[in-house]
């Protein structure tokens, strides 16, 4: 059975250029101690940047800043399974170079302006085709892993998927939505949704966070679906919703948008036409290393935007 109850969709703002420059460990004296933190200089108007060579599984602490100026981390995200995305927001008269300090850590930083992160296992472009359409190796599941992969739902196998693209005609076009498989499937795993999905500009490199999402998954009132918009919100490339599996691992999930007809969904073409989504996966692999934190993302929307889905039945705009 589905659970339906209120969705919300945010737009994260499109964020500008981004920089790399390889860091250095520094031994600076900070307060009578040693400051042994990676330090990173941005360009001279860079709110972003990719920080590489990062461990799997391991957290890290990030902080931004320019001296006496008031500019300061805003948020990250987990780019894939060595690298973090920071962005940050700067004073109006920091028009210099930033500059991101980081460091392993084995418990959340309680630093002021600091925000401890981990980085996330990614898989890219998979193709999840509708439960109606039954052509062979157009798979309708999803399976969460360190390489997520898809699967067919039939028989038995679809007691092993985490994640449907489910064929509902009761709902508005184009009449599909991701769904938990025991929502489906009698004996199938249990799959939770966010209460929120991020339409998000620029894609999931832009989509931000800055706290963890242990108030946006209600086990007592859950999400177990998510209605496939007919066309993304204005000035947003994909839509990103956030997991959390009958295992425990926690996962993000990037529906990306066709540039050739702006919608979250496309047709497989000929007579007997089906439709499809196209997704990129960020998995937590460790259900206790940055518990809370890569595993449990949401952005507490300081400087994200609200921004509507599409009417969709049930629904509550916002």
């Amino acid at each position: 059975m589905k659970i339906r109850t209120t969705v919300l969709a945010f737009a994260a703002l499109l964020i500008g250029a981004s920089t790399f420059m390889v860091g250095c460990t520094t031994e600076d004296t900070v307060g009578g101690g040693t400051d042994t933190r990676t330090k990173l200089t941005s360009s001279t108007s860079a709110v972003k940047m990719t920080v590489t060579g990062l461990t799997t599984n391991q957290l890290y602490a990030f902080s931004v800043s320019n001296g006496g100026y008031t500019t300061k981390i805003k948020g990250v995200a987990a780019n894939d399974a060595a690298s973090i995305n920071v962005f940050w927001t700067r004073d109006p008269l920091d028009n210099g170079v930033d500059t991101v300090f980081y460091e392993a850590v084995s418990a959340p930083s309680t630093a002021a302006n600091t925000i401890t992160w981990a980085t996330a296992a990614k898989t890219s472009s998979l193709s999840l085709y509708e439960s109606a359409d039954l052509t062979p190796g157009h798979n309708s599941g999803l399976v969460l892993g360190t390489t997520s992969t898809t699967a067919s739902i039939a028989g038995t196998s679809g007691l092993g998927v985490d994640l449907i693209l489910a064929t509902d005609n009761t709902i508005p076009l184009p009449q599909i939505e991701l769904r938990s498989p025991d929502a489906q499937l009698t004996g199938a795993r249990t799959t939770y949704f966010s209460n929120g999905a991020y339409m998000v500009g620029g894609g999931a490199s832009n989509n931000f966070f800055t706290t963890d999402i242990t108030n946006q998954i209600d086990t007592a009132s859950p999400v177990n679906f998510y209605d496939i918009p007919a066309k993304g919100a204005a000035g947003s490339d994909s839509s990103a919703i956030i997991l959390v599996s009958a295992q425990g691992h926690f996962a993000r999930i990037e529906i990306v948008r066709d540039t050739l007809t702006g919608k979250l969904w496309r047709d497989t073409g000929g007579a007997s036409s089906k439709r499809y989504i196209v997704v990129n996966v960020f998995y937590q692999p460790s259900i206790t290393t940055a518990r809370g934190y890569v595993s449990r993302p949401i952005s507490n929307h300081g400087g994200n935007t609200l921004a509507p889905l599409m009417p969709i039945t049930n629904t509550i705009l916002q």
